[in-house]
């Protein structure tokens, strides 16, 4: 099993119905990866329920942060956020996914980081978009009610 320290979150900047195969393709063909970037992907389902599905396993490192794939968890929100707040129910699969990821691998919440706090101050990124410090929060909140 991988070693896991950070989980890095981010928005994909697309429709939130964007899909996991549409994410995979793009991330092949369009960057020469070996596979979707991330591994979990938070989407619109065909149904109107936000749901989480699985991209790249967890066993690989991801593709989703430059220097920071290794020991990390790469997860997405489908969406682009930068103008407009995560949608309640998306925010509620996110955070209940990233809490139980901090208890699978003993990642304090304070190691939960949105892309864009490790970009470099000269290539800024609005990724993920969303309010980090109301995910870590939230987060916080389901590791003290499930006593992770």
């Amino acid at each position: 099993m991988r070693e896991i320290h950070t989980i890095i979150l981010h928005h994909t900047a697309s429709p939130p119905t964007t899909t996991v195969d549409t994410i995979r393709r793009w991330h092949m063909q369009g960057n020469g990866w070996s596979d979707i970037g991330y591994h979990y992907v938070v989407r619109l389902g065909e149904d109107g329920h936000w749901t989480v599905e699985k991209g790249r396993p967890e066993s690989r490192t991801g593709a989703h942060d430059g220097g920071e794939n290794r020991g990390s968890l790469g997860i997405v929100v489908c969406g682009d956020y930068s103008e407009q707040p995560l949608p309640e129910y998306a925010e509620i699969a996110l955070c209940a996914l990233v809490a139980s990821k901090c208890i699978e691998y003993g990642v304090p919440v304070e190691r939960v980081e949105g892309h864009g706090e490790y970009e470099p101050d000269d290539t800024p990124t609005r990724c993920p978009g969303y309010d980090m410090d109301r995910v870590r929060a939230r987060v916080a909140d389901h590791l003290a009610a499930w006593g992770g």
